[in-house]
């Protein structure tokens, strides 16, 4: 079955495009009947996999990633959700692509100020801050328009800083939880590595859900992080943001040692994609 609505697995090549392979090496599944549901309550960001099931109603994938899938869910006891795991391979990769290949223009001057918004926030209510706790910590406000103007009247400070005060309606007192609450109004990413960040809440996703019954505190394991990494690769994305060859041949060389010591940095440094 492969119509409008079908979604064709695309193969990552060495040069870093993504291409669609042979027709005959694909094979089509109606995907109306599966269920993404076990998948949701691990990833902090679920709205694209609902948002694949909408937008289509069957894949077509390579033989070898379904056969490699059936392996992979044989090992960890879950073949019972063959046709689930072939649409969240496919709706990872989809997800992925937009991120991929529509990169972040930061020669676009409104881009960059949308994605400064939460730092100079930030800035400014550490100011506030400043002058809440003394009203003459602040010295002087300039304004750059075709010129720069600085104002340091004390009276007219004040009157900006009280405005200011008002619309965010902070005190002492309510300044650290009004604090967050309007920093959450603004997202904190680096928008040219949100095919990275992506990839990153995929990867925790994954990981959550395959330590779904252990203990929260419990070590990273390699067998684990290799369930990680093989979901990764099946969906014909590199683990190591600078290599672009994936090979599948069978599950033991899908993810390698060093891909493994790649998903540990990435699990431990979500820091790296925020400012």
């Amino acid at each position: 079955m492969t119509n409008s609505n079908t979604y064709f697995y695309k193969e990552l090549n060495i040069n870093g495009s993504y291409q669609t392979p042979r027709t005959e090496s694909l094979r089509s599944y109606d995907i109306q009947n599966s269920d993404l549901s076990f998948i949701i309550p691990f990833f902090n960001n679920y709205t694209f996999l609902g948002n694949f099931k909408n937008n289509h109603s069957s894949i077509a994938i390579s033989n070898l990633t379904t056969v490699l899938i059936d392996d992979l869910l044989k090992r960890y006891h879950l073949e019972d959700k063959r046709l689930d795991f072939y649409v969240l391979v496919c709706a990872i990769q989809k997800e992925y692509i937009n991120l991929y290949e529509t990169p972040f223009d930061n020669r676009d001057r409104m881009n960059i100020d949308f994605q400064n918004l939460h730092k100079d926030v930030a800035m400014l209510l550490k100011i506030i801050r400043s002058y809440l706790l003394d009203t003459n910590n602040i010295q002087a406000v300039s304004i750059k328009t075709d010129s720069n103007t600085t104002f340091k009247n004390m009276f007219f400070i004040r009157d900006i800083m009280d405005a200011l005060i008002f619309k965010y309606g902070l005190t002492l007192e309510n300044f650290e939880v009004k604090k967050q609450l309007i920093l959450d109004n603004y997202h904190p990413l680096k928008f040219s590595l949100l095919d990275e960040y992506f990839k990153y809440e995929t990867i925790l996703g994954l990981y959550d859900f395959i330590i779904r019954e252990k203990h929260s505190n419990a070590k990273i394991r390699n067998r684990d992080l290799r369930f990680v990494g093989s979901i990764l690769h099946l969906s014909q994305i590199s683990i190591n943001a600078k290599s672009h060859e994936i090979i599948l041949t069978d599950l033991k060389n899908l993810v390698s040692t060093s891909d493994i010591n790649n998903l540990n940095n990435y699990l431990k440094r979500p820091d790296r994609y925020t400012f």
